[in-house]
């Protein structure tokens, strides 16, 4: 693999965001350290542990290249970020920190993004009691969409927000499901139509602000970035906030593949590295305190929060995976997903917004297409790979 002249620099200038030259990658230590308190009260210097892994990912890429599907920790912290999915860490990341520190950090970055009581969000008790007996109902009436329908929308109200969203969603797939599962794969247009649309359209819309496009297209990030960073890349589906009669900046992105997709493993990663760049451009250019993507193969939806945590450090953490139902009979099983759903739904509406303030020396330089193809190569099929996406 040709290789590019990199840079260890730890006295760049940080009045500005730090860009680079196509094919140089630099880790540069942060100004100011972020900290987090063990259970012991002792303080984990966080940036310092983060920066020492990307030096070890640096050198990796100059010695001998990265493999995606083996690296992918090590080819999002080329762009300064953490990747934190729990219990999929790999190994060369657990050199530097220690398995309960990255459940503290997790913890940490929840708690700012969604409140410190995050762990109790939970779908009201009293409607779900009456949604689970309407559901039992439409199942045992052969699938009565009309009656069922209208027992749902008397539950519909303006005081509990997500619920009424869920219900919407309950609503669509009602009335749009099959009976039971097909034995024929779906395409992915099916799955985006019948599979995601019904829950996440409900989800992120919000008349006055933000809502769902399938659109695959070129991201404004991207048309507006000085940098070659996802110039030709096109996420299948975009969150955009709405500015009168156009759209404005992009609160998540979305990935979709057919169920068959779990065998590419490196489409797989790719998808979420690329996620991981649709968020972090959309951070930069348009001071984001968070971006929600979400990856989803098949039915199974994989929910990740991203956010610049301190100098030089963006976190991209995964909050949950939930399935959708793919026929009427996966509809009271769909139930227990509730609870996650208004963890990423709080996330949303809580820290998905514009700040009026921001660090600039905080942002860095976003790995560019051309250094990534330089220095990332696709897996002869032999590697072992530490993420999981069944």
């Amino acid at each position: 693999m040709e290789q590019a002249h990199s840079v260890l620099d730890t006295d760049a200038d940080k009045s500005e965001p730090v860009m680079l030259k196509e094919g140089e990658i630099k880790a540069i230590l942060p100004s100011k350290p972020f900290f987090i308190s063990s259970q012991n009260s002792e303080s984990i210097n966080i940036s310092a542990k983060f920066y020492e892994f990307q030096k070890s990912a640096i050198t990796l890429a100059n010695e001998s290249g990265l493999i995606l599907e083996t690296h992918p920790h090590h080819v999002l912290a080329l762009s300064s970020v953490l990747l934190i999915k729990p219990s999929q860490h790999h190994t060369d990341l657990l050199k530097f920190f220690k398995i309960e520190e990255l459940k503290l950090l997790r913890n940490n970055v929840l708690s700012k993004l969604a409140g410190k009581d995050y762990e109790d969000i939970e779908f009201n008790q009293d409607i779900f009691i009456q949604v689970r007996k309407i559901i039992k109902g439409f199942l045992k009436s052969s699938g009565d969409s009309i009656t069922s329908t209208k027992e749902l929308a008397l539950l519909l109200d303006t005081n509990h927000t997500f619920e009424s969203k869920i219900l919407l969603s309950l609503i669509m797939y009602m009335n749009s499901l099959p009976e039971v599962k097909f034995i024929e794969p779906l395409g992915e247009i099916e799955v985006c139509i019948n599979l995601l649309h019904p829950l996440l359209s409900p989800l992120f819309y919000d008349k006055d602000n933000s809502f769902l496009r399938w659109c695959n297209k070129i991201t404004e990030e991207a048309k507006e970035s000085r940098t070659n960073v996802n110039k030709s890349r096109r996420p299948d589906a975009i969150i955009s906030t709405i500015l009168q009669n156009h759209v404005g900046c992009n609160k998540g992105f979305g990935e979709v593949k057919v169920i068959e997709g779990l065998k590419n493993k490196y489409g797989l990663v790719k998808d979420l590295v690329r996620l991981s760049t649709f968020s972090k451009e959309s951070i930069d250019l348009n001071n984001m305190k968070c971006n929600i993507s979400f990856q989803a193969i098949g039915g199974h939806i994989f929910f990740y929060a991203h956010t610049l945590l301190a100098d030089g450090l963006y976190a991209m953490v995964e909050l949950c995976d939930v399935v959708a139902p793919s026929c009427s009979s996966d509809l009271l099983s769909f139930l227990s997903e509730l609870d996650k759903l208004k963890l990423v739904y709080n996330i949303f509406v809580s820290s998905c917004k514009q700040l009026d303030t921001v660090e600039t020396s905080w942002k860095r330089h976003t790995l560019d297409s051309p250094t990534f193809s330089q220095y990332v190569s696709k897996d002869s099929g032999k590697q072992p790979s530490h993420l999981s996406f069944d």
